[in-house]
C-alpha cells in the first residue's frame, strides 16, 4: 500500500508542477513587449528616442531624449525621466520629468503611450507649447 501511495504521488508531480506555472498578466506581457530602445524623427521635435526598461514591481522606467523641445524655450534639447510608469489596459501612463539641457528648467508633464502594433509605439506628453494632441511615432530598433 505504501508503494502505491508513493507511485501515485510521483505520477501527480508533473501535473502539479505544470499546473502551478504562473500565467503572465496582460500588463506584464505588454511591458515585456515594450522593453527596448525606440527611435523616431518628428517635424516638431526632431530626433526622438525612448529607452524603456521593466522594473521589478511591474512598472516601467522610461528615459526619453528629444533634440528640440518647445517646453525648453524653443531652442533646447531635453531629456525626460519617468521612473515608474504604470501599464494598464494597453496604456502606459505617468508623469514625465523633462530636464532642459541648456538650463536648470525641469518641467513635469502628463505622459501617455500605446503600442500600436508590433514594433510601432506612439506616445505623447501634454506640452501645451506644442500642439496639445501631438503624437510621437517611434519604431523599436533593439531589445
Amino acid at each position: 500500500m505504501k508503494f502505491l501511495s508513493v507511485l501515485f504521488a510521483v505520477a501527480l508531480l508533473p501535473a502539479v508542477v505544470v499546473g502551478g506555472k504562473k500565467k503572465m498578466k496582460a500588463s506584464e506581457h505588454l511591458a515585456k513587449r515594450l522593453e527596448g530602445f525606440w527611435k523616431g524623427i518628428d517635424d516638431i521635435v526632431g530626433e526622438s528616442s525612448r529607452d524603456i526598461r521593466r522594473n521589478g514591481d511591474g512598472t516601467l522606467f522610461i528615459k526619453m531624449y528629444n533634440t528640440y523641445l518647445p517646453t525648453c524655450g524653443g531652442t533646447d534639447a531635453g531629456v525626460g525621466m519617468l521612473p515608474n510608469a504604470t501599464v494598464s489596459k494597453g496604456v502606459v501612463e505617468g508623469t514625465l520629468e523633462i530636464q532642459c539641457l541648456n538650463s536648470d528648467l525641469v518641467v513635469p508633464l502628463p505622459y501617455r503611450g500605446e503600442l500600436l502594433e508590433s514594433g510601432i509605439y506612439n506616445d505623447r506628453f501634454y506640452d501645451l507649447v506644442v500642439e496639445p494632441d501631438h503624437i510621437f511615432y517611434l519604431h523599436k530598433i533593439s531589445k
